[in-house]
């Protein structure tokens, strides 16, 4: 009877531990992602940063104009200070 239960709790810790291996892999390399990490890089699209690029300039360039506006019109005061490290 002892020999019984020592094969069987063998068999049962073998499973148990090759259970955890599968798992642990599966987990690990995550199989719905697989076909994501081996596609390569999508070359930039140059038309798209152009254009995303213009937009971005022309924020710039609002933003400066509301800042000219600002400091034309004598609201905001820009004090200057020079520092002693230099």
């Amino acid at each position: 009877m002892n020999r019984t239960i020592s094969q069987h709790t063998l068999t049962w810790t073998g499973l148990l531990i090759v259970t955890a291996i599968l798992l642990a892999a599966w987990i690990l390399l995550e199989p719905g992602n697989a076909q994501q990490r081996i596609t390569p890089q999508t070359l930039p699209n140059p038309t798209a940063q152009r254009a995303e690029l213009a937009q971005e300039l022309a924020e710039i360039k609002l933003l400066l104009r509301e800042q000219n506006e600002l400091l034309q019109s004598g609201r905001v005061k820009v004090t200057l200070v020079e520092s002693a490290g230099r």
